[in-house]
Protein backbone atom coordinates (compact mmCIF):
# COMPACT_ATOMS: atom_id res chain seq x y z
CA UNK A 1 0.00 0.00 0.00
CA UNK A 2 0.90 3.54 -1.20
CA UNK A 3 2.40 5.69 1.83
CA UNK A 4 -0.31 8.52 1.45
CA UNK A 5 -2.65 5.49 1.07
CA UNK A 6 -1.87 3.94 4.46
CA UNK A 7 -1.46 7.34 5.89
CA UNK A 8 -4.90 8.41 4.55
CA UNK A 9 -6.76 5.31 6.42
CA UNK A 10 -4.61 6.16 9.66
CA UNK A 11 -6.04 9.99 9.42
CA UNK A 12 -9.23 8.29 9.14
CA UNK A 13 -9.24 5.99 11.84
CA UNK A 14 -8.04 8.91 14.16
CA UNK A 15 -11.07 11.12 13.41
CA UNK A 16 -13.63 8.02 13.64
CA UNK A 17 -12.66 7.54 17.14
CA UNK A 18 -12.79 11.36 17.91
CA UNK A 19 -15.69 11.54 16.39
CA UNK A 20 -16.96 8.61 18.18
CA UNK A 21 -16.17 10.40 21.71
CA UNK A 22 -17.40 13.07 20.56
CA UNK A 23 -21.00 11.44 20.43
CA UNK A 24 -21.10 9.96 24.14
CA UNK A 25 -20.14 13.93 25.14
CA UNK A 26 -23.09 15.07 23.49
CA UNK A 27 -25.52 11.84 24.55
CA UNK A 28 -24.35 12.90 28.09
CA UNK A 29 -25.39 15.91 27.16
CA UNK A 30 -22.16 17.86 27.43
CA UNK A 31 -21.21 20.66 25.64
CA UNK A 32 -18.31 19.84 23.19
CA UNK A 33 -17.60 23.59 21.60
CA UNK A 34 -17.92 25.05 18.30
CA UNK A 35 -15.30 23.42 16.60
CA UNK A 36 -16.07 20.02 18.04
CA UNK A 37 -19.67 20.86 16.48
CA UNK A 38 -18.10 20.89 12.96
CA UNK A 39 -17.04 17.86 13.45
CA UNK A 40 -20.09 16.23 14.36
CA UNK A 41 -22.46 17.78 11.82
CA UNK A 42 -19.83 17.31 8.97
CA UNK A 43 -17.86 13.75 9.93
CA UNK A 44 -20.18 12.24 7.12
CA UNK A 45 -17.79 13.98 4.13
CA UNK A 46 -14.87 11.99 5.70
CA UNK A 47 -16.85 8.70 5.95
CA UNK A 48 -18.32 8.70 2.48
CA UNK A 49 -15.08 9.61 0.77
CA UNK A 50 -13.21 6.66 2.80
CA UNK A 51 -15.87 4.57 1.00
CA UNK A 52 -15.06 5.63 -2.17
CA UNK A 53 -11.86 5.11 -1.92
CA UNK A 54 -12.09 1.74 -0.60
CA UNK A 55 -13.78 1.08 -4.10
CA UNK A 56 -10.92 2.64 -6.04
CA UNK A 57 -9.23 -0.31 -7.92
CA UNK A 58 -5.53 0.29 -8.88
CA UNK A 59 -4.84 3.46 -6.38
CA UNK A 60 -1.54 2.35 -4.97
CA UNK A 61 0.17 2.24 -8.32
CA UNK A 62 -1.36 5.41 -9.76
CA UNK A 63 0.08 7.26 -6.67
CA UNK A 64 3.71 5.73 -7.30
CA UNK A 65 4.88 9.00 -9.05
CA UNK A 66 2.50 10.98 -6.97
CA UNK A 67 5.42 12.74 -4.59
CA UNK A 68 5.73 16.09 -6.59
CA UNK A 69 2.15 16.95 -7.11
CA UNK A 70 1.41 16.58 -3.63
CA UNK A 71 4.17 18.41 -1.93
CA UNK A 72 3.07 20.84 -4.22
CA UNK A 73 -0.92 21.37 -3.79
CA UNK A 74 -0.05 20.89 0.22
CA UNK A 75 2.46 24.11 0.04
CA UNK A 76 -0.72 26.02 -1.43
CA UNK A 77 -3.14 24.96 1.05
CA UNK A 78 -0.51 25.66 3.86
CA UNK A 79 -0.24 29.22 2.27
CA UNK A 80 -4.00 30.07 2.25
CA UNK A 81 -4.45 28.36 5.51
CA UNK A 82 -6.31 25.83 4.66
CA UNK A 83 -9.16 28.41 3.04
CA UNK A 84 -8.95 27.14 -0.79
CA UNK A 85 -11.69 27.74 -3.77
CA UNK A 86 -11.31 26.38 -7.06
CA UNK A 87 -10.13 29.35 -8.95
CA UNK A 88 -7.26 29.92 -6.35
CA UNK A 89 -6.15 25.92 -6.78
CA UNK A 90 -6.04 26.49 -11.02
CA UNK A 91 -4.45 29.64 -10.62
CA UNK A 92 -1.29 28.46 -7.92
CA UNK A 93 -1.28 25.18 -10.04
CA UNK A 94 -0.82 27.17 -13.19
CA UNK A 95 1.62 29.55 -11.91
CA UNK A 96 3.48 27.25 -10.81
CA UNK A 97 3.52 24.97 -14.13
CA UNK A 98 4.62 28.53 -15.87
CA UNK A 99 7.34 28.80 -13.48
CA UNK A 100 8.86 25.47 -13.75
CA UNK A 101 7.38 21.95 -15.87
CA UNK A 102 3.80 21.00 -17.09
CA UNK A 103 2.17 18.53 -15.45
CA UNK A 104 1.37 15.17 -16.52
CA UNK A 105 -2.43 13.71 -17.31
CA UNK A 106 -1.29 10.93 -14.35
CA UNK A 107 -0.72 13.55 -12.15
CA UNK A 108 -3.57 16.08 -13.06
CA UNK A 109 -5.96 13.20 -12.43
CA UNK A 110 -4.62 12.81 -9.21
CA UNK A 111 -5.34 16.16 -8.04
CA UNK A 112 -8.88 15.74 -6.38
CA UNK A 113 -7.84 13.00 -4.84
CA UNK A 114 -4.54 13.92 -3.09
CA UNK A 115 -6.37 17.50 -1.97
CA UNK A 116 -8.51 15.48 0.32
CA UNK A 117 -5.53 13.88 1.60
CA UNK A 118 -4.46 16.98 2.58
CA UNK A 119 -7.25 17.94 4.00
CA UNK A 120 -8.30 14.87 5.80
CA UNK A 121 -4.07 14.83 6.94
CA UNK A 122 -4.73 18.08 8.59
CA UNK A 123 -8.00 17.63 9.59
CA UNK A 124 -6.31 14.80 11.80
CA UNK A 125 -3.45 16.84 12.53
CA UNK A 126 -5.90 19.31 14.25
CA UNK A 127 -7.97 16.35 16.20
CA UNK A 128 -5.24 15.15 17.82
CA UNK A 129 -4.77 18.70 19.41
CA UNK A 130 -8.42 18.68 20.23
CA UNK A 131 -8.26 14.72 21.59
CA UNK A 132 -5.36 15.90 23.78
CA UNK A 133 -7.37 19.38 25.19
CA UNK A 134 -10.66 16.62 25.76
CA UNK A 135 -8.43 14.35 27.69
CA UNK A 136 -6.75 17.26 29.87
CA UNK A 137 -10.32 18.75 30.45
CA UNK A 138 -11.85 15.37 31.83
CA UNK A 139 -8.46 14.76 33.80
CA UNK A 140 -9.01 17.65 35.32
CA UNK A 141 -12.53 17.68 35.77
CA UNK A 142 -12.05 14.21 37.73
CA UNK A 143 -9.50 15.81 40.28
CA UNK A 144 -11.79 18.63 41.45
CA UNK A 145 -14.73 16.40 41.40
CA UNK A 146 -13.01 14.08 43.86
CA UNK A 147 -12.45 17.54 45.65
CA UNK A 148 -16.37 18.51 45.99
CA UNK A 149 -16.31 17.18 49.55
CA UNK A 150 -13.13 18.53 50.69
CA UNK A 151 -13.90 22.03 52.77
CA UNK A 152 -9.97 22.16 53.81
CA UNK A 153 -9.47 21.78 49.72
CA UNK A 154 -6.45 23.59 48.82
CA UNK A 155 -3.80 24.04 45.89
CA UNK A 156 -1.82 21.42 47.23
CA UNK A 157 -4.87 18.67 46.36
CA UNK A 158 -4.36 19.55 42.73
CA UNK A 159 -0.66 18.19 42.48
CA UNK A 160 -1.17 15.76 39.78
CA UNK A 161 -1.81 18.49 37.28
CA UNK A 162 1.04 19.83 35.43
CA UNK A 163 0.27 23.14 35.03
CA UNK A 164 3.68 23.60 33.17
CA UNK A 165 0.95 23.18 30.12
CA UNK A 166 -1.13 26.69 29.37
CA UNK A 167 -4.21 24.22 27.93
CA UNK A 168 -4.18 22.93 31.63
CA UNK A 169 -3.54 26.12 33.13
CA UNK A 170 -7.14 27.71 30.94
CA UNK A 171 -9.24 24.83 32.02
CA UNK A 172 -8.34 24.77 35.99
CA UNK A 173 -9.22 28.59 35.51
CA UNK A 174 -12.46 27.76 34.32
CA UNK A 175 -13.28 24.60 36.51
CA UNK A 176 -12.65 25.95 39.77
CA UNK A 177 -15.56 27.83 39.90
CA UNK A 178 -17.33 24.71 40.32
CA UNK A 179 -16.31 24.52 43.80
CA UNK A 180 -18.16 27.92 44.83
CA UNK A 181 -16.52 30.04 47.67
CA UNK A 182 -13.82 27.21 48.31
CA UNK A 183 -12.98 27.64 44.77
CA UNK A 184 -11.74 31.41 45.72
CA UNK A 185 -9.54 30.16 48.01
CA UNK A 186 -7.89 27.93 45.00
CA UNK A 187 -8.08 30.44 42.65
CA UNK A 188 -5.91 33.01 45.24
CA UNK A 189 -2.98 29.97 45.48
CA UNK A 190 -3.56 29.31 42.18
CA UNK A 191 -2.28 33.21 41.30
CA UNK A 192 0.50 32.97 43.77
CA UNK A 193 1.67 29.40 42.21
CA UNK A 194 1.72 31.00 38.31
CA UNK A 195 3.41 34.37 39.81
CA UNK A 196 6.17 31.90 41.09
CA UNK A 197 6.71 30.68 38.17
CA UNK A 198 6.39 34.01 36.15
CA UNK A 199 3.18 32.51 34.00
CA UNK A 200 0.69 35.36 33.10
CA UNK A 201 -3.48 34.34 33.27
CA UNK A 202 -4.17 37.02 31.22
CA UNK A 203 -1.62 35.91 28.65
CA UNK A 204 -2.46 32.19 28.95
CA UNK A 205 -6.13 32.83 28.26
CA UNK A 206 -5.77 35.50 25.39
CA UNK A 207 -3.65 32.96 23.26
CA UNK A 208 -6.10 30.06 24.17
CA UNK A 209 -9.26 32.16 22.88
CA UNK A 210 -6.60 32.64 20.13
CA UNK A 211 -5.60 28.79 19.51
CA UNK A 212 -9.74 27.97 20.02
CA UNK A 213 -10.16 30.43 17.27
CA UNK A 214 -7.19 29.56 14.70
CA UNK A 215 -8.52 25.70 15.11
CA UNK A 216 -12.03 26.86 14.47
CA UNK A 217 -11.30 28.22 10.81
CA UNK A 218 -9.25 25.97 10.04
CA UNK A 219 -11.43 23.14 11.05
CA UNK A 220 -14.73 25.30 9.17
CA UNK A 221 -12.26 25.77 5.77
CA UNK A 222 -11.30 22.28 5.89
CA UNK A 223 -14.79 20.53 5.17
CA UNK A 224 -16.20 24.06 3.19
CA UNK A 225 -13.49 23.04 0.79
CA UNK A 226 -14.06 19.29 1.00
CA UNK A 227 -17.68 20.05 0.46
CA UNK A 228 -16.51 22.72 -2.79
CA UNK A 229 -13.79 20.53 -4.45
CA UNK A 230 -16.33 17.58 -4.84
CA UNK A 231 -19.00 19.31 -7.06
CA UNK A 232 -15.64 19.23 -9.40
CA UNK A 233 -14.87 16.15 -11.29
CA UNK A 234 -11.66 15.57 -12.48
CA UNK A 235 -12.44 16.46 -15.84
CA UNK A 236 -12.89 19.75 -14.73
CA UNK A 237 -9.58 19.75 -13.05
CA UNK A 238 -7.76 18.37 -16.38
CA UNK A 239 -9.28 20.68 -18.80
CA UNK A 240 -8.28 23.57 -16.65
CA UNK A 241 -5.20 22.60 -15.28
CA UNK A 242 -3.19 19.96 -17.88
CA UNK A 243 -1.73 21.97 -20.71
CA UNK A 244 -1.48 19.23 -22.87
CA UNK A 245 -5.01 19.22 -22.68
CA UNK A 246 -5.87 22.56 -23.17
CA UNK A 247 -3.51 22.01 -26.43
CA UNK A 248 -5.27 19.07 -27.55
CA UNK A 249 -8.53 20.81 -27.29
CA UNK A 250 -7.42 23.28 -30.23
CA UNK A 251 -8.68 20.60 -32.38
CA UNK A 252 -12.10 20.71 -32.60
CA UNK A 253 -13.48 17.41 -32.95
CA UNK A 254 -11.69 16.03 -29.40
CA UNK A 255 -12.92 19.08 -27.91
CA UNK A 256 -16.57 17.59 -28.92
CA UNK A 257 -16.02 14.07 -27.43
CA UNK A 258 -17.69 12.64 -24.58
CA UNK A 259 -15.29 12.36 -21.72
CA UNK A 260 -15.03 8.39 -21.87
CA UNK A 261 -13.79 8.80 -24.98
CA UNK A 262 -11.13 11.44 -23.92
CA UNK A 263 -9.75 9.10 -21.43
CA UNK A 264 -9.12 6.78 -24.25
CA UNK A 265 -7.34 9.37 -25.69
CA UNK A 266 -5.25 10.29 -22.43
CA UNK A 267 -4.21 6.83 -22.27
CA UNK A 268 -2.83 7.01 -25.52
CA UNK A 269 -0.96 9.97 -25.36
CA UNK A 270 0.47 9.21 -21.68
CA UNK A 271 1.51 5.82 -23.33
CA UNK A 272 2.85 6.48 -26.53
CA UNK A 273 4.94 9.61 -24.70
CA UNK A 274 6.43 7.47 -22.69
CA UNK A 275 7.87 5.04 -25.30
CA UNK A 276 8.95 7.78 -27.26
CA UNK A 277 10.33 9.17 -24.23
CA UNK A 278 9.18 13.32 -25.03
CA UNK A 279 7.00 15.76 -22.40
CA UNK A 280 3.09 14.64 -23.35
CA UNK A 281 2.83 18.46 -24.14
CA UNK A 282 5.54 18.07 -26.79
CA UNK A 283 3.81 15.02 -27.93
CA UNK A 284 0.58 16.58 -28.48
CA UNK A 285 2.38 19.60 -29.99
CA UNK A 286 3.53 16.81 -33.02
CA UNK A 287 0.13 15.50 -33.28
CA UNK A 288 -1.40 18.97 -34.35
CA UNK A 289 1.18 19.90 -36.69
CA UNK A 290 -1.59 19.53 -39.60
CA UNK A 291 -5.16 19.86 -39.84
CA UNK A 292 -5.88 16.12 -39.54
CA UNK A 293 -7.92 15.04 -36.92
CA UNK A 294 -5.70 13.55 -34.04
CA UNK A 295 -7.15 10.10 -33.62
CA UNK A 296 -6.21 9.23 -37.25
CA UNK A 297 -2.43 10.09 -35.83
CA UNK A 298 -3.00 8.08 -32.49
CA UNK A 299 -4.98 5.01 -33.60
CA UNK A 300 -4.33 4.37 -36.75
CA UNK A 301 -0.95 2.28 -36.79
CA UNK A 302 -1.11 -1.35 -36.73
CA UNK A 303 -4.93 -1.92 -37.25
CA UNK A 304 -4.94 -3.39 -40.90
CA UNK A 305 -1.74 -5.76 -39.88
CA UNK A 306 -3.15 -7.18 -37.09
CA UNK A 307 -6.81 -8.16 -39.09
CA UNK A 308 -3.80 -9.08 -41.44
CA UNK A 309 -2.69 -11.86 -39.12
CA UNK A 310 -6.02 -12.96 -37.49
CA UNK A 311 -7.13 -14.11 -41.02
CA UNK A 312 -4.01 -15.94 -42.22
CA UNK A 313 -3.93 -17.59 -38.81
CA UNK A 314 -7.95 -18.30 -39.30
CA UNK A 315 -7.17 -19.57 -42.57
CA UNK A 316 -4.11 -21.57 -41.67
CA UNK A 317 -6.04 -23.72 -39.00
CA UNK A 318 -9.04 -23.80 -41.18
CA UNK A 319 -7.33 -25.65 -43.65
CA UNK A 320 -4.86 -27.44 -41.52
CA UNK A 321 -8.05 -28.73 -39.37
CA UNK A 322 -10.14 -29.67 -42.17
CA UNK A 323 -7.33 -31.34 -43.86
CA UNK A 324 -6.77 -33.45 -40.89
CA UNK A 325 -10.24 -34.45 -40.54
CA UNK A 326 -10.99 -35.60 -43.84
CA UNK A 327 -9.01 -38.56 -43.08
CA UNK A 328 -11.49 -39.55 -41.07
CA UNK A 329 -15.00 -38.55 -42.74
CA UNK A 330 -15.52 -39.77 -45.96
CA UNK A 331 -13.38 -41.89 -48.32
CA UNK A 332 -12.99 -39.05 -50.74
CA UNK A 333 -10.66 -36.98 -48.72
CA UNK A 334 -10.53 -33.97 -51.06
CA UNK A 335 -14.65 -33.64 -51.43
CA UNK A 336 -14.44 -34.59 -47.32
CA UNK A 337 -11.70 -31.30 -47.09
CA UNK A 338 -14.65 -29.38 -49.01
CA UNK A 339 -17.14 -30.13 -47.49
CA UNK A 340 -15.39 -29.69 -43.74
CA UNK A 341 -14.11 -26.26 -44.28
CA UNK A 342 -17.28 -24.13 -43.68
CA UNK A 343 -18.35 -26.58 -40.26
CA UNK A 344 -14.45 -26.26 -39.72
CA UNK A 345 -14.16 -22.49 -40.55
CA UNK A 346 -16.89 -21.34 -37.84
CA UNK A 347 -15.10 -23.10 -35.19
CA UNK A 348 -11.81 -22.14 -35.34
CA UNK A 349 -13.22 -18.72 -35.57
CA UNK A 350 -14.95 -18.80 -32.64
CA UNK A 351 -11.87 -20.47 -30.36
CA UNK A 352 -9.67 -17.99 -32.01
CA UNK A 353 -12.13 -15.13 -30.84
CA UNK A 354 -12.31 -16.48 -27.30
CA UNK A 355 -8.54 -16.20 -27.18
CA UNK A 356 -7.96 -12.87 -28.49
CA UNK A 357 -11.31 -11.84 -26.01
CA UNK A 358 -8.78 -13.17 -22.76
CA UNK A 359 -6.04 -11.16 -23.63
CA UNK A 360 -7.30 -8.03 -25.58
CA UNK A 361 -10.19 -6.06 -24.05
CA UNK A 362 -13.04 -4.55 -26.33
CA UNK A 363 -12.45 -0.75 -26.80
CA UNK A 364 -15.01 1.48 -26.66
CA UNK A 365 -16.76 3.08 -29.51
CA UNK A 366 -15.54 6.81 -29.73
CA UNK A 367 -18.45 9.10 -29.30
CA UNK A 368 -19.20 12.83 -29.57
CA UNK A 369 -20.81 14.77 -26.73
CA UNK A 370 -24.26 16.84 -27.73
CA UNK A 371 -25.57 16.68 -24.82
CA UNK A 372 -26.03 20.89 -24.60
CA UNK A 373 -26.54 21.41 -27.92
CA UNK A 374 -26.06 19.96 -31.52
CA UNK A 375 -23.48 22.47 -33.73
CA UNK A 376 -24.95 24.11 -37.16
CA UNK A 377 -23.24 21.64 -39.38
CA UNK A 378 -24.05 18.60 -37.66
CA UNK A 379 -28.03 18.95 -37.40
CA UNK A 380 -30.07 15.44 -37.28
CA UNK A 381 -33.25 14.46 -38.24
CA UNK A 382 -35.19 11.84 -36.23
CA UNK A 383 -37.22 9.32 -38.53
CA UNK A 384 -39.74 7.11 -37.76
CA UNK A 385 -40.22 5.45 -41.28
CA UNK A 386 -43.87 3.42 -40.80
CA UNK A 387 -46.50 2.05 -43.60
CA UNK A 388 -49.63 4.30 -43.39
CA UNK A 389 -53.06 3.04 -43.55
CA UNK A 390 -55.62 5.20 -42.07
CA UNK A 391 -54.94 8.88 -40.65
CA UNK A 392 -55.22 7.22 -37.11
CA UNK A 393 -51.79 5.89 -37.39
CA UNK A 394 -50.52 9.51 -38.19
CA UNK A 395 -51.70 10.70 -35.05
CA UNK A 396 -50.17 7.87 -32.86
CA UNK A 397 -46.72 8.43 -34.66
CA UNK A 398 -46.66 12.11 -34.85
CA UNK A 399 -47.93 12.60 -30.79
CA UNK A 400 -44.25 9.49 -30.52
CA UNK A 401 -42.71 12.23 -32.48
CA UNK A 402 -43.84 15.13 -30.01
CA UNK A 403 -42.99 13.04 -26.68
CA UNK A 404 -39.10 12.91 -28.61
CA UNK A 405 -39.61 16.27 -28.99
CA UNK A 406 -40.17 17.40 -25.26
CA UNK A 407 -37.84 14.87 -23.57
CA UNK A 408 -34.91 16.14 -26.54
CA UNK A 409 -35.42 20.35 -26.84
CA UNK A 410 -32.35 20.48 -28.51
CA UNK A 411 -31.46 23.10 -31.05
CA UNK A 412 -30.84 21.86 -34.70
CA UNK A 413 -32.62 18.49 -33.73
CA UNK A 414 -35.93 17.83 -35.99
CA UNK A 415 -38.94 14.80 -36.65
CA UNK A 416 -40.28 13.36 -39.02
CA UNK A 417 -42.97 11.08 -39.92
CA UNK A 418 -41.30 8.95 -43.30
CA UNK A 419 -44.98 7.41 -43.75
CA UNK A 420 -44.87 4.54 -46.88
CA UNK A 421 -47.81 3.57 -48.75
CA UNK A 422 -49.52 0.59 -48.44
CA UNK A 423 -49.69 -2.16 -51.47
CA UNK A 424 -51.66 -1.92 -54.03
CA UNK A 425 -53.01 -2.81 -57.85
CA UNK A 426 -52.82 0.27 -59.27
CA UNK A 427 -50.51 3.59 -58.64
CA UNK A 428 -52.54 5.94 -56.76
CA UNK A 429 -55.15 5.31 -54.16
CA UNK A 430 -58.04 7.99 -53.37
CA UNK A 431 -56.91 7.56 -49.55
CA UNK A 432 -53.81 8.96 -50.50
CA UNK A 433 -54.25 12.72 -51.11
CA UNK A 434 -56.64 12.31 -47.54
CA UNK A 435 -53.75 10.90 -45.87
CA UNK A 436 -51.00 12.99 -47.50
CA UNK A 437 -53.07 16.61 -46.55
CA UNK A 438 -53.85 15.59 -42.92
CA UNK A 439 -49.82 14.60 -42.43
CA UNK A 440 -49.20 17.88 -43.15
CA UNK A 441 -51.69 19.55 -41.25
CA UNK A 442 -50.45 17.48 -38.33
CA UNK A 443 -46.91 18.21 -39.23
CA UNK A 444 -48.37 22.42 -39.44
CA UNK A 445 -50.17 22.28 -35.97
CA UNK A 446 -47.21 21.12 -34.06
CA UNK A 447 -45.18 23.97 -35.97
CA UNK A 448 -47.44 26.42 -35.17
CA UNK A 449 -47.50 25.07 -31.51
CA UNK A 450 -43.47 25.11 -30.83
CA UNK A 451 -43.29 27.92 -33.00
CA UNK A 452 -40.17 26.45 -35.06
CA UNK A 453 -40.28 24.09 -38.45
CA UNK A 454 -39.41 21.55 -36.57
CA UNK A 455 -41.64 18.40 -37.83
CA UNK A 456 -42.21 17.26 -41.29
CA UNK A 457 -44.41 14.37 -42.85
CA UNK A 458 -43.58 13.04 -45.74
CA UNK A 459 -45.28 10.15 -47.74
CA UNK A 460 -43.80 8.27 -50.80
CA UNK A 461 -45.26 7.39 -54.24
CA UNK A 462 -46.04 3.89 -55.45
CA UNK A 463 -43.94 2.25 -57.99
CA UNK A 464 -44.79 -1.17 -59.96
CA UNK A 465 -42.77 -3.95 -58.76
CA UNK A 466 -42.66 -7.05 -60.94
CA UNK A 467 -41.79 -9.46 -58.37
CA UNK A 468 -44.34 -8.80 -56.29
CA UNK A 469 -46.62 -7.58 -59.32
CA UNK A 470 -48.27 -4.73 -57.84
CA UNK A 471 -47.53 -1.08 -56.91
CA UNK A 472 -45.66 -0.32 -53.61
CA UNK A 473 -43.12 1.69 -52.24
CA UNK A 474 -39.71 0.99 -53.20
CA UNK A 475 -37.90 -1.58 -50.84
CA UNK A 476 -40.33 -0.83 -48.13
CA UNK A 477 -38.46 1.06 -44.81
CA UNK A 478 -34.84 0.73 -46.22
CA UNK A 479 -36.07 1.90 -49.67
CA UNK A 480 -37.63 4.77 -47.90
CA UNK A 481 -34.94 5.79 -45.73
CA UNK A 482 -32.65 5.74 -48.95
CA UNK A 483 -34.90 7.86 -50.50
CA UNK A 484 -35.10 10.63 -48.00
CA UNK A 485 -31.54 10.31 -47.43
CA UNK A 486 -31.10 11.44 -51.24
CA UNK A 487 -33.72 14.39 -50.83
Amino acid sequence: MHKYLKKFFIDCDSIKDYYNKLIKKTEQLHYVGTTNEWIIDNYYLIAQYRTFINSENKLSMKLKKSNKIYEIIKKIADKYNYNLNYKILIKELNDYQRKNSFFTYEEVFLIPTLLNFIYISKLSEVVKRLESRLSSSDFILSIISTNDNNDNVSIKDFSEIDFSKPDNIFIFNNEIKRLGRRGKTIFKDFNKFLEENNISLGNVINEEYKTKSELNIVVSNIFRCIKEFSNYSSENIVSSVSFSEKKIEEDKVYKNMVEDTKNIYRNKIIVDSKRKKISEYDYVKQLLNDNEHVGYKLFKHGIKYRFSIYLLINTFFTILASYVLSYYFIPNRILGFIILLIPTSHIIKICLERLIGSFYKPRALFKMDYTNKLPEDKKTMVVIPTIISDIEKIDRVFNQLETFYIANKTKNLYFTLLGDVIEANKKDLDIDIEISNYGKDIADKLNKKYKSNIFNFVYRKRIYNESEDSYLGYERKRGALIQFNRI
